[in-house]
């Protein structure tokens, strides 16, 4: 079986994508969403990825496998709908996560940015774990400005072994494996606090199809998105909820398949069936009408059941931690690593002189060899 996409960048696909005969609107535009045309129903996700930011990026995938898309993307956990058959406690998400790995007798390489989802795993693993001598804890010196009194916990347990990766270091040794935070947005709306301030919480609450039709007054978009929603699981009423489902459909392989951007392989803790099942039984909970730093309250819970910080608890807001993604980032450069796309399998699609693209030169390497990557309509 031939090996599907992982992760592109789109500021090289985009040209793939006329390589391969499409008609690609938008693609000057700041973000880095565009359509591809005649596919009608993939662009009805470029529009709903448009409503929830004001910038929006990364790949769109079809986890429920029914939306006609221009290109092959791997599907390593297809969608099944929520249900309510067993109701699952965030207690039992974080204990059995950490069970799973503790059985794989590895080496645990945590990431930890200081923000709340990768402190959340961090306290999963202290709270859950017998011993300590399998994990290390990789922070960088903004770790410890974002969470200052949890750095100094750590640095109190004893024979707890941390690692700074905030300088020059981009070639460490990480053996076993590696731990961090990600997915956590994706299975929680990915809420970010410029949205919550033009909508406010009623906003979140309110009817999404006043939202949808204001943005794209076309009765076939809201058709589609009826039709959508029920693939679920949920009775989908509300933007937060319409929110949820879209990036946890979407979005969310991102990381359960790992990423192998830098020839290292990053898991998301999150990235499990029992947190997307929680999430998806508990979307209501995400945030209260107290304000945006009620975002991810039950995280800040279970932190407190181990770190016992009721600043951090009451007051912490969501941040986007980039740390890791930095890191990846620059490793990449140095070692010249860009790409057009990455393939499932790890294969790397690149052509020899990017950051420069030209047809002629994508075709001299590659041929027609990829064409099984675009769909036709």
């Amino acid at each position: 079986m031939k090996s599907l996409l992982q992760i592109t960048d789109s500021n090289y696909f985009k040209k793939l994508i006329k390589y391969h005969g499409y008609t690609v609107h938008n693609e000057n535009s700041i973000d880095r969403q565009f359509y591809v045309n005649p596919f009608i129903e993939y662009n009805f996700l470029v529009d709903t990825n448009r409503i929830f930011s004001n910038n929006p990026s990364g790949d769109l995938i079809d986890r429920t496998e029914s939306i006609k898309m221009p290109f092959e993307f791997s599907n390593p956990i297809p969608w099944t709908p929520i249900s309510f058959d067993k109701i699952i406690d965030l207690e039992t998400c974080f204990g059995d996560r950490v069970q799973y790995y503790n059985q794989k007798n590895q080496r645990l390489n945590l990431f930890w940015s200081g923000g709340i989802d990768s402190t959340a795993v961090v306290s999963a693993f202290l709270k859950y774990s017998k011993s300590y001598s399998h994990l290390k804890i990789y922070y960088t010196v903004w770790s410890i400005k974002e969470n200052p009194s949890f750095y100094i916990l750590l640095k109190k347990i004893p024979n707890l072994e941390m690692i700074d990766y905030s300088g020059d270091e981009y070639f460490l040794d990480l053996t076993g494996i590696n731990i961090t935070g990600d997915a956590a947005d994706e299975i929680t709306a990915s809420l970010d606090r410029s949205f919550f301030e033009k909508h406010g919480y009623e906003g979140l609450q309110s009817n999404w199809q006043d939202l949808f039709y204001s943005f794209l007054p076309n009765p076939d978009y809201i058709d589609f998105c009826n039709q959508w929603f029920k693939l679920s699981g949920l009775q989908i009423k509300t933007v937060l909820q319409a929110r949820w489902w879209f990036y946890i459909s979407t979005k969310y392989y991102t990381f359960s398949n790992y990423s192998i951007m830098t020839g290292e392989r990053f898991e998301s803790f999150y990235a499990t069936r029992k947190f997307e099942l929680y999430w998806g039984q508990n979307t209501d909970s995400l945030i209260s009408k107290d304000g945006y730093h009620t975002y991810k309250q039950s995280f800040k819970d279970f932190i407190f059941t181990y770190d016992k910080n009721s600043v951090y608890k009451k007051e912490k807001e969501k941040f986007n931690s980039s740390q890791i993604q930095l890191f990846r980032y620059k490793k990449n450069i140095l070692q010249d690593q860009r790409f057009i796309g990455i393939l499932e399998d790890g294969t790397r699609i690149a052509t020899d002189n990017l950051p420069f693209l030209n047809e002629k030169e994508y075709r001299d390497k590659y041929g027609d060899s990829l064409e099984y990557l675009f769909n036709t309509y």
